[in-house]
């Protein structure tokens, strides 16, 4: 028998304690003497809160339940919102990407089927004012997914929760609670699943599953995100003044967030400036939390809403001026990467880290000359990365490194950091080599001469000819894969690449962000292409029926699903060397397109930080580990 918690039965119970004053349990944190713990850290931001496509109102900024970009996952991180598992904010190399027990009280316990996960939480620990007396329990985390499923179309990522048993039926309001969430008792969560998923510990780090007081979420599916209540070392200033007693109508925000709002046009606009103000929660233990150093005592956080470009350059100018001590949701400008690189003072301020992302262009293997993989090795044998890289970081805003392999170092724990199947710069002989060897080569002498050697290739934006689309053009020139390029609108290009039926030869520079450190987080581009919304764009695993409605000749492409198959139903360190091995897979024998680089994220820092470190899982500062020098606090 399972006893289930519901989540409106606990709300009717504990709701009387919502309005407490911030006195009692945990009214102060204990900090160790440490010289480098206090002040106040200034951030900048150049995307402010709500205005986002993620989000499209400003009443779902900082929702935890909707919010669906790596600035805010930074800031439940560091700062607002544990989860049963976490991550300690540092880069990967020194373990960054290693998912560690947070409101756990330990490594989760799995069946050996990967269908039943029991996590068993840290008794004692409660939440920030005004719940301060509020311990955190395991009901607390159901009603967080309940409320994931609750707000339908609005909330960020219920697809990575439809695998626990019952989700289904409470989306669709055939049943008042998850099935597959039991509570045994109030320190226990057992999760009941429909299929074996290995990685299920990294979905339990995303802040949708952050727990939820009873009553704090009562009327405000609309937007938790200016009423959310801490559970990290951080709160939103004047958390302790919110009433939750009240009807949610006559509730008052904490005062700690302020702005302005106006929608224009469908979009929003930001009057005047946006502030944050986060400052210590009383209730936070630090002993209970290894991961986070929590070293200032105050996080401030402005943002202005004008145009992105105008801001980025002020925000620059004002790391360079000591006024704010970093960006958090954008890499710094290429220019001042430049000034700070060529000066002896200003390089140690400079900090770049690689992120969870890899831009390639992609090729359709259903569409002739690239179902055959000589010509597809051919084209990874010959383009020059390292000249891509080099234009890709002098002309845009995030910044890249070479890579030549599929999938980036942090999902498969840099086992293959020293992995080098092709040359970064190209080897055109070894390219016509492998050309030679195609079927679209007819005469063998290295460059593709069939009709079919001819692709229209589509890219994104119109508005200018991109020098990275001109290499690539000429590369694979000197192969004989002419391409004409069309430059489009990125939805006009979703249409007529992303839609299998329009059968798009080659789309240029597609990239890919993982939401979680873990191999999983590429199955979507690598498998189960579909009929519409098609994230395959190369058509890996399509089948036989598949490729005869989309009118192809082709009638069979390579397909993946085994090994990604493999993966998923592993653990630990075994699990990181087969998405390695997967990697391997692609790169050398399946070739679905030709990696292009890998994302990095490079910040400058004022001269009042004396720490910084990298948060691989956002990606972005960690900010609870920055720390100011004591004389400039």
């Amino acid at each position: 028998m399972r006893r289930l918690v519901a989540a409106g039965v606990t709300g009717v119970v504990a709701l009387g304690l919502a309005g407490c004053s911030s006195g009692g349990h945990g009214a102060t944190v204990h900090l160790a003497k440490d010289p480098l713990r206090g002040g106040t850290l200034r951030v900048g931001v150049n995307h402010p809160f709500g205005t986002e496509i993620w989000t499209a109102s400003p009443r779902y900024a900082l929702d935890p339940q909707v919010e669906y970009r790596a600035s805010k996952i930074e800031l439940y991180r560091c700062c607002l919102l544990r989860t049963l598992l976490s991550y300690d904010g540092r880069p990967a190399g020194q373990g960054g990407t290693k998912l560690r027990p947070d409101l756990a009280a330990r490594m989760p316990e799995v069946s050996p089927d990967l269908r039943t996960w029991v996590f068993n939480l840290k008794r004692g620990l409660h939440y920030a004012p005004p719940f301060q007396r509020r311990e955190i329990v395991a009901g607390d985390i159901v009603r967080a997914l309940e409320r994931e499923f609750r707000l339908g179309a609005r909330a960020g990522y219920p697809f990575y929760y439809t695998v626990i048993q019952g989700t289904k039926a409470f989306a669709a309001h055939k049943a008042d609670s998850i099935s597959g969430l039991e509570v045994p008792d109030p320190h226990t969560l057992v999760v009941h699943l429909s299929e074996p998923t290995g990685d299920l510990g990294y979905r339990f780090s995303l802040p949708a599953t952050a727990p939820i007081p009873a009553g704090a979420d009562r009327g405000h599916d609309g937007g938790y995100g200016r009423y959310l209540v801490s559970s990290g070392p951080y709160m939103i200033a004047g958390s302790d003044k919110m009433n939750f007693a009240l009807p949610a109508g006559r509730q008052r925000p904490a005062s700690g967030w302020r702005y302005r709002y106006a929608v224009r046009g469908g979009t929003v606009a930001i009057l005047g400036q946006e502030s944050l103000m986060l400052v210590r929660n009383p209730s936070w233990e630090p002993r209970s939390d290894p991961l986070r150093k929590a070293y200032p005592d105050r996080i401030e956080l402005e943002m202005r809403g004008g145009a992105v470009n105008r801001e980025r350059l002020r925000n620059a100018g004002a790391v360079d001026r000591g006024s704010l001590d970093v960006i958090l949701d954008t890499s710094a400008l290429p220019g001042q990467v430049r000034r700070y690189r060529q000066s002896d003072r200003l390089r140690r301020r400079l900090h770049v880290n690689p992120a969870s992302a890899v831009d390639y262009a992609t090729l359709n293997l259903a569409v002739p000359p690239f179902d055959d993989v000589h010509v597809r090795r051919a084209l990874n044998l010959e383009l020059d990365r390292t000249a891509f890289a080099r234009i890709e970081n002098a002309e845009f805003f995030a910044p890249v490194v070479a890579t030549e392999h599929d999938l980036p170092d942090s999902v498969e724990g840099d086992l293959l950091a020293d992995y080098a199947p092709h040359p970064l710069g190209g080897d055109l002989a070894a390219a016509r080599a492998e050309m030679a060897r195609s079927r679209y080569d007819k005469n063998h002498d290295g460059r593709c001469d069939a009709p079919a050697c001819r692709i229209v290739a589509y890219g994104a934006f119109p508005y200018q000819p991109y020098a990275q689309d001109a290499l690539i053009q000429r590369d694979f020139a000197r192969v004989g894969v002419i391409l004409s390029v069309r430059h489009l609108s990125s939805h006009k290009v979703e249409r007529a690449a992303g839609l299998p039926r329009a059968r798009a030869g080659l789309y240029l520079e597609t990239g890919w962000l993982v939401d979680f450190p873990d191999g999983a987080g590429f199955a979507p581009v690598l498998q189960d292409p579909t009929d519409s919304h098609n994230e395959d764009l190369s058509l890996l695993g399509a089948t036989r029926e598949q490729l005869r409605r989309w009118d192809y000749r082709v009638r069979s492409v390579p397909s993946v699903d085994r090994k990604i198959d493999q993966c998923r139903a592993l653990l630990g360190s075994v699990r990181t060397r087969c998405w390695a091995e997967l990697d391997q897979l692609l790169t050398e024998r399946i070739v679905p397109w030709v990696p292009l680089a890998q994302g990095e994220f490079v910040a400058a820092t004022s001269a009042r930080v004396a720490r910084y470190s990298f948060d691989p899982f956002a990606p972005g500062p960690a900010l609870d580990r920055l720390a100011l020098k004591p004389g400039s606090r």
